[in-house]
């Protein structure tokens, strides 16, 4: 969650809400805002999903794991090519990714 605090900052200014108009949607005291801002606390899954909500982006967006356009952008131990593919059948449809998927098999059924 390296990213939170700073997409938190950045989203909270785009939206002109001061740290205690934030904490008053959320139901949470001021401090909470600033620990997440400022001291590097994570929030529950609850209250990220209320901030998600607020302010209409995905969680993984205020995690730092995609971009506003979806596409991942950190992913732990993968390549570039692997991040890019991940990328390409986020944007297939449910017929399509079942075709690749059972394409992927009989490549992999042919180097047996």
């Amino acid at each position: 969650m390296s990213d939170f605090k700073n997409v938190l900052k950045e989203l909270r200014a785009e939206h002109n809400l001061t740290q205690t108009a934030l904490a008053n949607k959320l139901g949470v005291k001021q401090g909470v805002i600033t620990n997440w801002e400022l001291r590097g606390s994570e929030p529950t899954a609850e209250y990220l999903i209320k901030l998600a909500n607020i302010f209409q982006v995905s969680t993984d967006y205020l995690l730092g794991i995609e971009n506003e356009e979806g596409i991942i952008v950190m992913q732990n131990n993968l390549s570039d090519d692997e991040n890019y593919l991940i990328n390409m059948v986020r944007q297939l449809s449910p017929t399509d990714k079942k075709t690749l998927i059972d394409l992927t098999k009989v490549m992999l059924n042919n180097k047996k």
